[in-house]
């Protein structure tokens, strides 16, 4: 059962983004972080929730959705990823996913998401 895109988008992401950038972000760190970004039409910082997946070296991060803010980034751009309560910087790198018309991902020395539309 999918949530409706109303609710998700006024009760789920803002109370998921409360949640990550409190003290109780250990309730959700496991399956959640937060990609913050420039807003491409506004200008203003946006934070996303997204889900990912660590990899069994702990080094990289790879988080996948399909809301339409992910196609606004771009190669090179700076993002900062939220990840159990300690903010990292990152840097856009799009490439190229056989199963997704995109995908983005954000490196840094310490971290690695993958934002990427469902095929």
């Amino acid at each position: 059962m999918t949530l409706p895109d109303a609710l998700m988008a006024h009760l789920v992401y803002p109370t998921a983004r409360l949640v990550l950038r409190s003290p109780f972000h250990d309730l959700v760190s496991d399956e959640l972080l937060l990609v913050s970004h420039t807003d491409a039409e506004t200008g203003e910082t946006r934070a996303e929730p997204v889900g990912y997946h660590e990899s069994s070296r702990g080094a990289d991060l790879v988080a996948f959705t399909d809301r339409g803010w992910a196609t606004d980034l771009d190669t090179g751009e700076s993002v900062t990823l939220t990840h159990r309560g300690d903010d990292v910087p990152a840097t856009v790198e799009v490439v190229s996913d056989p199963g997704a018309s995109r995908s983005t991902s954000a490196r840094s020395s310490s971290a690695r998401a993958s934002t990427r539309p469902h095929a």
